[in-house]
């Protein structure tokens, strides 16, 4: 036994002139309130990444800027720098002289760059999730 389509849609559709000026009437305020919903949240979610990717580059070049200002041959001092980035900010630092950070970006923003062979700064964040940041 075959389903007609053409069948199947008329038996779902109502009948009474009421319930299909009600459709009429409905219909369109559904479809507009989905998409203005969806590009608000868009919009939103877009606005929120950008203040919080401006806010953690902002706070890594504080960190820098006063490594840049303390002496190299005050280890102490760039330790202190360190744990109070660690205290403020939710992050631990690393510094290493000398080594060179790959020149090839990420795949993925998920991905865990904490096995890559040369890291010059890594920055790890509270959570199990590791960022490599270029100085």
């Amino acid at each position: 036994m075959k389903l007609n389509p053409a069948l199947l849609l008329k038996n779902i559709l109502p009948r009474t002139l009421f319930g299909r000026a009600l459709i009429i009437i409905i219909s369109p305020l559904i479809l507009l309130q989905i998409i203005s919903t969806h590009i608000f949240y868009d919009r939103h979610w877009d606005t929120i990444t950008r203040r919080l990717s401006a806010s953690i580059a902002g706070d890594i070049v504080m960190v820098l800027d006063q490594l840049r200002d303390t002496p190299v041959t005050q280890p102490a001092a760039q330790q202190r720098i360190f744990i109070k980035a660690s205290e403020i900010f939710g992050f631990t630092i690393s510094m290493r002289p000398g080594e060179i950070l790959p020149n090839t970006p990420f795949a993925n923003a998920l991905t865990t760059p904490s096995n890559s062979t040369h890291p010059r700064l890594r920055i790890r964040s509270s959570s199990t999730s590791s960022y490599q940041m270029a100085s």
